[in-house]
């Protein structure tokens, strides 16, 4: 008898089941990988619509056999460019997000800091102004911060009210000194 991978000549064992096919086991595990390669290539042929044709498993040396092979045909089992320009416009767009969630993250801390610098500077003024309005330092501070505001608001009529309020401390300033 001949081997079914080999072809060499060979004489069959006495075994149980099924007649022997192949001279030894190394024949043996050859062919059931070349099955195993044959199924799964008919698998992913079958899942891609390429055709391949092969022999008949008693057709001798498969080595020997030319395979006949028709292209994949397109868009099946293949990555398209639309499909990797998708895939990298999402990349960038992910990158993008990210970018602008570190910016929001560090802008809501600089708002914290800003709203922190400004209850110290209210806390500050408080404190000031209730330091201020003691004794006559206070009034004359309350008075200067009046005329402050008036003046941004009425030049004019602001500064003839000082120069008018200037002579009268003056005249009763000197006439005070004089009795």
């Amino acid at each position: 008898m001949n081997c079914k991978e080999c072809n060499a000549e060979f004489t069959p064992s006495q075994n149980r089941g099924h007649e022997q096919q192949y001279c030894s086991h190394v024949c043996r595990q050859k062919a059931g990988n070349k099955r195993h390669k044959e199924r799964l290539l008919n698998q992913i042929i079958n899942e891609n619509g390429q055709q391949i044709t092969y022999p008949s498993r008693n057709s001798g040396n498969m080595d020997q056999v030319q395979r006949e092979r028709v292209p994949i045909s397109t868009g099946v089992g293949v990555i398209s460019d639309n499909y990797l320009a998708i895939l990298e416009r999402l990349y960038e767009a992910k990158g993008e997000a990210y970018q602008y969630k570190l910016k929001c993250e560090n802008l809501e801390k600089e708002l914290m800091q800003k709203n922190q610098e400004l209850a110290e500077m209210e806390e500050e003024l408080s404190e000031d102004i209730d330091h201020g309005h003691r004794g006559i330092l206070g009034s004359i501070e309350g008075l200067l911060l009046t005329l402050v505001k008036s003046y941004k608001e009425e030049p004019e009529a602001t500064m003839s009210f000082i120069k008018q309020s200037f002579s009268e401390i003056a005249g009763n300033f000197i006439g005070h000194g004089k009795s």
